[in-house]
């Protein structure tokens, strides 16, 4: 373990600054008490349940497979679908309808895309400090700065896909099967895009840069380039989704709730 005070600061700077962020933004009025605990609680929860008890369920049957596997890009599949992203999502949006359900059940709409947000915020402030507690030092946790936005952009996506389900009359099976789907899915992406930076060239390093790299590298260069970019689109339709609910909430919340009253006659 190598944890410090200043390892645990960076842990926490960002989550707490896009909390902040997006409380100046959605203006979700659900109070200090609820926002601690929802963003705590919330992310110890989410964090306990993907780490403790989905990964173990949803990898462990393909962890050997894994470790023996020839394949970066199966391996990459496995660790990047069952080994992260699905138990990750399925454990935030899970704690997101409990916390709905006990703190939250008469929110705005604000509100709940706000703890959204937290939900995602929490979790990646706890996964920040795991990985402070194993980083060479403070300045390692930079590389944490884009898996941060990513949970905050993806927890406003599941909680806006959350108020579907609440204003639908009554919900259908879509409903809650996008509710997991897409959120897991650009997690997915992003995450198997990364595998790009894993593949090894041997015999890269010793070709001339002005020279063409041979046939049989051409392709595993394109493959690799073409998975990062995968990954980079991901993060970039978070953003822009994430960006367009927040507008529209603001949007939304400019209006009246009521129609104005007819004017008496004269």
């Amino acid at each position: 373990m190598n944890v410090s005070a200043s390892s645990f600061v960076a842990a926490l700077f960002v989550p707490l600054l896009m909390a902040g962020l997006y409380a100046w933004l959605l203006r979700p009025k659900i109070g200090p008490v609820r926002t601690v605990i929802v963003f705590t609680a919330g992310g110890l929860l989410s964090f306990v349940a993907s780490t403790f008890l989905f990964v173990p369920l949803l990898f462990r049957p393909f962890a050997l497979y894994v470790v023996e596997s020839d394949s970066v890009l199966l391996a990459g599949f496995v660790e990047s679908l069952p080994g992260s992203s699905l138990p990750e999502e399925l454990a935030k949006i899970g704690t997101l309808l409990f916390a709905c359900v006990l703190l939250l059940r008469k929110a705005s709409r604000p509100a709940i895309v706000y703890a959204g947000s937290l939900v995602g915020l929490g979790f990646a402030a706890i996964e920040n400090f795991w990985w402070a507690a194993i980083a060479e030092n403070s300045s390692d946790l930079l590389l944490r700065v884009t898996p941060t936005l990513g949970h905050s952009f993806l927890g406003i996506i599941g909680g806006w896909l959350y108020l579907g389900i609440r204003q639908a009359e009554p919900p259908g099976v879509w409903h809650w099967i996008r509710l997991l789907l897409f959120p897991t899915l650009l997690h997915f992406l992003f995450n198997f895009g990364l595998v790009g930076f894993e593949f090894d060239f041997p015999g890269l390093e010793e070709i001339p840069e002005e020279e063409v790299p041979p046939p049989e590298l051409l392709l595993p260069i394109l493959g690799a380039f073409a998975l990062v970019l995968t990954a980079a689109l991901a993060a970039l339709v978070e953003f822009v989704w994430a960006v367009k609910i927040i507008r529209t909430i603001r949007r939304e919340s400019r209006l009246p709730f009521d129609p104005p009253a007819p004017a008496a006659p004269s």
